[in-house]
């Protein structure tokens, strides 16, 4: 590809294309088809200009024209600010007006040339818009100014009508020298003295000057020398999850980071996609939803023995007798801190009744406390299951197959059930706003065996 037209610009965009992957399982869009689908969407998203990725590292010596929102993270030995006095905000007519709290509001037309009718809702949200708008400037405003290592360059402009960023540099100038401005404007240089660094003010006609601007960072540098760049916590309004995630992100969130959102191995661990066992999992489970008893030869032959047992349980034939609804699949939605948080997957059986029953299959063997593996993900089936229904209870079933088969029920109310995936929603919430994914008690790791224990914690 390096070796095509634009090669290099090419290989740039494809590393954007996955870093744009990565960030949305970072939210929590894991499965591929949703990903799929938000980069479709976004493609032909007619009010989305996306750019190409960059070919140019920081250091570069190359002038970059960016936005403040684009600049974000970013920090430059030089950086102009060409037009403080521009005047940011939407624009809206006083007929209508666009609320994120009313929707569209139209105000009334009224006499011959229909000039519009002033409303009360239209006034009352254009004065919360002003208000919003403004502390968004001065966001906008820090972020701009801390971009600049040594020299920060800022520029009055031509605007008639005077922006915010004008107005509060002005203030900060003239509460030093009152003049200072406006001598400036006449063509006279000045300079102010602040604590810690000094700034010029320079006429622009001097500007036009080849090299006039010394590179001189004790004179001209805007801000405190060891101002730091304070990180902006990262914002997620929603995320998908699956029960599988919900069991990794439960049992170590160091865990679930490094292997399903950085996308690491487990070291010392087979990848769980074509395994021995999961194909005789898959097996298992496809012989169990059809619910047709093969005969003990065809079992032997497909190393699946134990089903047998299975199938000649008590368990068994009650549960075919309850009629089943098998291979459910569900979408759940839990509120979580105001941000929308979406549970999918899919249930191997479930029964309705008064207090309905969820069934999970393990083509495993029992082992003392394995289930606690498995609570979260049988907590997430269960409150899908009483949300469906309309019930207070269910009852989930963990079903290990192999033998001797052994199979474990506890019953949930929806509340208790909700409370615990809030809790761990809660909690991922934060881990990543702040870039902080603690790991889990060492005795956890070794009950399950970590691959990844040495990383963690060092050689025993």
């Amino acid at each position: 590809m390096m070796a095509q037209k634009n090669g290099r610009q090419r290989v740039a965009n494809i590393g954007k294309l996955i870093e744009i992957t990565r960030e949305l399982a970072r939210q929590g869009t894991t499965a591929l088809d949703d990903a799929v689908r938000y980069l479709h969407d976004r493609a032909h998203d007619t009010s989305v200009r996306e750019q190409e990725a960059q070919i140019v590292g920081q250091e570069d010596e190359v002038v970059r024209l960016l936005t403040v929102h684009q600049a974000k993270g970013l920090e430059f030995d030089i950086v102009i600010i060409p037009d403080l006095a521009a005047k940011a905000g939407r624009g809206s007519s006083d007929r209508t007006f666009f609320s994120d709290r009313w929707g569209l509001l139209v105000g009334a037309g009224y006499g011959l040339h229909r000039k519009p009718l002033p409303h009360s809702l239209i006034l009352q949200a254009k004065e919360f818009e002003e208000d919003q708008q403004y502390e968004e400037e001065k966001r906008l405003l820090y972020v701009a100014v801390t971009r600049a290592r040594k020299m920060l360059v800022l520029g009055e402009g031509f605007s008639k009508q005077t922006g915010p960023w004008l107005q509060w540099m002005e203030q900060l100038f003239t509460g030093i020298d009152p003049e200072a401005i406006e001598k400036a404007r006449d063509g006279k240089p000045g300079s102010l003295k602040f604590k810690g660094f000094s700034v010029k003010v320079l006429p622009a006609s001097l500007l036009n000057v080849p090299e006039q601007l010394a590179f001189n960072t004790d004179t001209i540098l805007v801000g405190e020398p060891d101002i730091r760049l304070s990180r902006l916590p990262l914002r997620i309004p929603t995320i998908e999850i699956t029960p599988s995630d919900l069991t990794s992100l439960d049992g170590c969130f160091r865990y679930f980071h490094w292997t399903r959102l950085l996308g690491n191995a487990e070291p010392g661990r087979e990848s769980t996609g074509d395994t021995p066992q999961m194909r005789l999992g898959s097996i298992a489970h496809k012989l169990l939803e059809t619910a047709i008893l093969p005969a003990a030869g065809a079992l032997r032959a497909a190393g699946l023995s134990d089903l047998g047992v299975v199938f000649d349980s008590t368990d068994w034939r009650d549960l075919l007798s309850a009629s089943p609804e098998r291979e459910m699949p569900f979408i759940m939605h839990i509120q979580v801190e105001g941000k929308d948080c979406w549970v999918r997957g899919r249930m191997d059986a479930v029964v309705p009744g008064e207090v309905p029953r969820v069934i999970d299959y393990k083509y495993a063997a029992w082992r003392e406390g394995g289930e606690a593996n498995y609570e979260i993900q049988m907590t997430a089936y269960a409150l899908a299951l009483m949300k469906a229904l309309g019930t207070g209870r269910a009852i989930g079933e963990l079903w290990y197959l192999k033998s001797p088969m052994k199979i474990l029920r506890h019953e949930y109310t929806i509340a208790e059930a909700e409370q615990r995936l809030r809790d761990l929603m809660s909690r991922y919430f934060m881990a990543v706003e702040k870039e902080e994914w603690p790991a889990a008690e060492r005795a956890y790791c070794d009950r399950v065996e970590c691959g990844f224990r040495t990383r963690c914690w060092g050689e025993d």
